[in-house]
């Protein structure tokens, strides 16, 4: 297992309930192990496996809500 950590911008959230989608989409994904959304800063912070998924993979889930995407990326 290779854990790597994530930090996404997140654009068109402005409410819990978009938050909450973000989230359930975020922890939707197999190697995901945690994710956790800040409202007020837009961002979404990530531990995974990347023997399990693949940055794309995460940002397809954020997309796929056809609602919020995502902006920018800062991996370590």
């Amino acid at each position: 297992m290779a854990d790597k950590k994530l930090v996404l911008e997140i654009e068109g959230m402005t409410c819990a309930h978009c938050k909450n989608t973000v989230t359930k989409a975020l922890r939707g994904v197999k190697g995901v192990m945690r994710a956790e959304v800040d409202l007020s800063h837009g961002t979404a912070m990530l531990d995974y496996d990347d023997e399990q998924t693949t940055y794309e993979r995460i940002v397809d889930a954020v997309n796929s809500t056809g609602v919020y995407r995502v902006k920018e990326r800062t991996a370590s």
